[in-house]
């Protein structure tokens, strides 16, 4: 659009039903402001209180009679906004979700009260050991990088968040431009018609505003890292945590491609090593992994919980043993894990909601709503060779960090 937005409309066979999903780029990754760490999720709670002409109350007084269902969220990269109703209702569901991104109001009164929740949500994060595994996996991977700080903030800036409405109105201004937007529309909807009323509705959205400084890279990790937490709440199974830096993703990039692949024959259930850990030798109860699908180079890891008495060392040496095996896997295996990962990549285009979602997240990465299919497409090309280079170039020691947890019960 002029202002910059860029626009995804999708009709869907789903009758009756539409849904409108406002993408932000901007997650806890982009916050290298000094004292703005977890503003992108507080930014989240307070896009739900209101307008000049819409109060926050009023809102969801008029969505629910709409019959409705919304919510939003905030991860490294992105923060989604996304609403599912009845497609009869979509010129007005776009008017009254526009309407906050180009006019949200905010009183001190409000901004305290979130502030509240939000530090709720960061002691809940503060006593669950999952969270501080993930947390200390990528705090001392990324020593620099904001991908280094909870999604939540650091402490010292939540405790301040009460006081926090300018730097909130700040925030917004700097990032939450309509030129750092998408908006995905996917449902029973005439395409053009829906174009005109997203054009409508987000048109008065201004991209006037300072943008953000650019996020220093972390600079590249030249030897294995290692600590240990020694957990201090209730007495818990110990736990492991092993990640390799790996590059940006890049919808349709081989590389990013690969990535997949390779998680899928290591780290999957269907692995031989999660069945060795999990099955054969039985040193752990459960292993779980994430996509390696970061805007900035992040990590490809695994997390695990781990049986009382179990030697870590032990289990690196399993995760070793996997890595070494790859460099033999057949090309029978390559394809059958290949294949997994195409078809939940199929899957999640199941109904508007997710199809929203899954080609959402790919425009906004990958320069538009082909980015889907030039994923699938890269992935088609992943064969031994390719999965056999990228385990030769990124699952190795210099770039490995281990986080081990243990202890509890005091």
């Amino acid at each position: 659009m002029d202002n910059g937005l860029r626009v995804v409309v999708l009709p869907d066979s789903t009758p009756g039903l539409v849904a409108v999903q406002t993408w932000i780029s901007v997650g806890s990754g982009a916050e290298n402001v000094p004292g703005s760490t977890g503003y992108a999720h507080f930014l989240e709670h307070l896009m739900f209180h209101g307008t000049p002409t819409l109060s926050g109350p009023q809102r969801e007084a008029r969505l629910v009679a709409m019959g409705v269902e919304e919510n939003a969220w905030t991860s490294q990269d992105e923060t989604c906004y996304f609403l599912l109703g009845p497609a009869q209702h979509l010129e007005e569901l776009l008017r009254i979700e526009a309407d906050r991104f180009a006019n949200l109001s905010l009183d001190e009164e409000g901004v305290r009260r979130e502030a509240g929740a939000v530090y709720g949500e960061y002691r809940n994060s503060a006593a669950d050991p999952d969270d501080a595994l993930w947390l200390k996996l990528w705090g001392t991977a990324f020593d620099r990088h904001p991908y280094g700080h909870n999604t939540l903030g650091l402490l010292t800036d939540i405790e301040a968040m009460p006081d926090g409405l300018q730097r909130a109105m700040a925030f917004k201004e700097a990032h939450y431009r309509p030129d750092n937007a998408l908006v995905v529309v996917v449902g029973d909807v005439d395409p053009s018609q829906a174009m005109a009323q997203v054009e409508k509705a987000y048109g008065a959205w201004s991209a006037e505003g300072t943008a953000p400084p650019a996020v220093a890279p972390q600079p590249p990790q030249t030897k294995s890292r290692r600590v240990h937490i020694d957990w201090k709440g209730p007495a818990v199974d110990p736990k492991m945590a092993v990640g390799w830096r790996v590059p940006a993703f890049k919808p349709g990039d081989a590389n990013a491609a690969a990535l997949d692949v390779v998680r899928e024959l290591l780290m999957s259930r269907a692995s031989g090593l999660v069945r060795a850990l999990i099955d054969d030798q039985g040193l752990a109860y459960e292993v779980w992994s994430e996509a390696p699908d970061r805007a900035d180079p992040g990590l490809l890891y695994m997390m695990m919980e781990l049986k009382q008495g179990t030697d870590p060392d032990a289990v690196l040496a399993a995760v070793d043993a996997a890595i070494l095996d790859l460099a033999q896997v057949s090309p029978g295996r390559v394809a059958m894990a290949r294949g997994r990962v195409q078809r939940r990549l199929q899957i999640q285009l199941a109904g508007p909601e997710g199809r929203a979602h899954s080609l959402g997240r790919m425009a906004l990465h990958g320069d538009g709503v082909s980015a889907h299919a030039r994923h699938a497409a890269a992935l088609a090309g992943v064969d031994v060779a390719t999965v056999q280079a990228t385990v030769k170039r990124i699952l190795v020691n210099p770039r490995r960090t281990v986080v081990t947890l243990s202890g509890g019960g005091e």
